[in-house]
């Protein structure tokens, strides 16, 4: 075994990544061990109301599939692994990894939904009280918040009616979302869109694929742009961004 594969051996917090597992998958993918926790992570979800779903084939499974709270990017500085706040469902539909300094908070009758080989960098706040469906190939920068709720209910003072709380959000196929961007209730992106940084995201578009969108509140910006890593990746059906103790695939 390489100096490289010992470091990241040492990296996993064995005893958390069993017990988490075994926990939450059925026996014939638990034994697997897809799921990788990192130092500093906290799973506030053991309980009958949370669940995680590894929507997966058996031929698609594989050690170290899902790398939670690992430390990537010199960005992100939080000694803070992957806060994991879940009373809803969260459905992981193939390999990915989530950075450090990660909180996700499901609620109750909510489900998070996200495709195969996404990268989160780190330092992402995801709040999901209804509905957050991301496609494949999602890649995520840092300093990102994406909430499908208000938090808190507001009513219209003219018409005296309640706004809506909630609103589930979309993002589709290899979307890129750019650092420090906020994605609201109700958001709907397409396929291979790319969020410029600083962005406020909070309504449907619908634009063609390969647009570019920013600002405070989210324009288009530009169109046939892609991000090539994420094409080249997405053209590759056996493309995984992640297996085994490696933290990402060369």
């Amino acid at each position: 075994m390489s100096i490289t594969k010992i470091i990241l051996f040492f990296k996993v917090q064995w005893l958390k990544t069993i017990v988490f597992n075994f926990y939450y998958l059925p026996i014939w993918q638990a034994i697997h061990l897809p799921f990788f926790i990192y130092k500093g992570c906290k799973c506030f979800s053991f309980s009958h109301n949370g669940k995680i779903i590894l929507d997966v084939l058996p031929h698609q499974l594989c050690t170290g599939m899902i790398k939670l709270g690992i430390k990537h990017e010199a960005t992100c500085i939080s000694k803070q692994g992957v806060v994991l706040q879940n009373n809803g469902t969260i459905i992981f539909k193939g390999c990915g990894v989530i950075g450090n300094g990660t909180i996700f908070s499901i609620k109750k009758n909510a489900t998070l939904s996200i495709g195969e080989n996404f990268g989160i960098t780190g330092n992402l706040k995801l709040h999901c009280h209804n509905s957050i469906n991301i496609g494949n190939h999602f890649s995520c920068s840092w300093n990102v918040s994406i909430s499908d709720t208000d938090f808190h209910p507001t009513v219209n003072l003219i018409t005296g009616k309640q706004n809506p709380l909630t609103a589930p959000i979309i993002i589709n196929h290899g979307v890129w979302i750019c650092p420090n961007t906020t994605i609201q209730k109700g958001s709907i992106l397409p396929p291979f869109c790319i969020v410029a940084s600083n962005s406020l995201v909070n309504k449907q578009y619908e634009l063609q694929d390969f647009s570019v969108i920013g600002g405070i509140p989210a324009k288009p910006l530009n169109i046939e742009i892609r991000n090539e890593d994420i094409w080249n990746n997405y053209q590759n059906k056996n493309f995984k961004i992640t297996r085994g103790l490696s933290i990402f695939s060369v």
